[in-house]
């Protein structure tokens, strides 16, 4: 049974650096074609050293993803609200459908949501939103 080994990041750093500060030992198990992939590791030393202590974290990026897709969620929702409270209100032109649906700030729907609940007519929800065609 082959189970991943988990190693604390300072600790592989720490290995990684005494490793890499003596070439000699650990350029043998990198040198490809006569020492090419040595010389590259040599001349890029503080990269390499960076992107072998980085440790990917799964669950972590699933998270961010997650919140990600739900702020996303969000903001979709909260524009069909809006269209759907105008839509109440009368017939929405294609300019502002646009700018609704590409509006991304969160508190800014969230007024407009306000303003679209509150009015009686499209010109009235232009006014208090702030929109203007162009």
């Amino acid at each position: 049974m082959n189970e991943p080994i988990s190693a604390n990041r300072e600790y592989k750093d720490s290995v990684f650096r005494m490793l890499y500060n003596k070439p000699e030992t650990v350029l043998p198990l990198y040198s490809i074609k006569e020492g090419v992939l040595a010389d590259f590791l040599l001349s890029q030393r503080s990269e390499v050293i960076a992107m072998s202590i980085f440790e990917y974290d799964h669950e972590e990026e699933l998270k961010k993803l997650g919140a990600m897709e739900r702020e996303e969620g969000v903001v979709e929702g909260r524009s069909q609200s809006i269209l759907l409270l105008l839509s109440l209100r009368g017939s929405i032109p294609e300019w502002l459908k646009g700018r609704i649906l590409s509006e991304t700030d969160i508190p800014v729907l969230n007024d407009w949501i306000r303003a679209a609940g509150q009015t009686s007519s499209i010109e009235d929800f232009l006014k208090k939103a702030g929109l203007k065609e162009g």
